[in-house]
């Protein structure tokens, strides 16, 4: 898994949005208005994107069985609308293997975030 931190605007989507086109995973953000957005921007970027799903699509199972893997935008807003309460803290299970720290699974958009970022790997490691 890989982990995308950022500050608004600083690209975060259109990573996602590289990724899909990559691999065909679907993209699932917030609304079909913000879903939209995404889409009509990758084609007009040229960038090939299966149609954004919802956070309703999800938690409705409204998706076939073609997915193959999601990239989840926003997930403090996704984690926020499925516990229907502001989160203040949070742990990662990196036993499994599906993160590695050597490989890039942690992206930051920014150079600000690096001291926080290194802090969170401090962490982890």
């Amino acid at each position: 898994m890989k982990v995308i931190l950022g500050m608004p605007g600083q690209g975060k989507t259109l990573s996602l949005v590289k990724i899909s086109s990559e691999t065909g995973y679907y993209i699932v953000t917030f609304g079909q208005d913000r879903a939209g957005q995404i889409f009509h921007r990758a084609r007009m970027s040229g960038y090939n994107i299966p149609f954004p799903l919802t956070y309703d699509d999800v938690f409705r199972g409204r998706y076939g069985p073609g997915v193959r893997g999601i990239l989840l935008d926003d997930f403090d807003l996704f984690m926020r609308k499925l516990l229907r309460c502001p989160i203040k803290a949070m742990t990662v299970d990196i036993s499994d293997g599906a993160w590695n720290l050597n490989e890039g699974h942690v992206v930051t958009q920014s150079e600000e975030e690096m001291p926080l970022l290194e802090e969170f790997l401090k962490l982890i490691k």
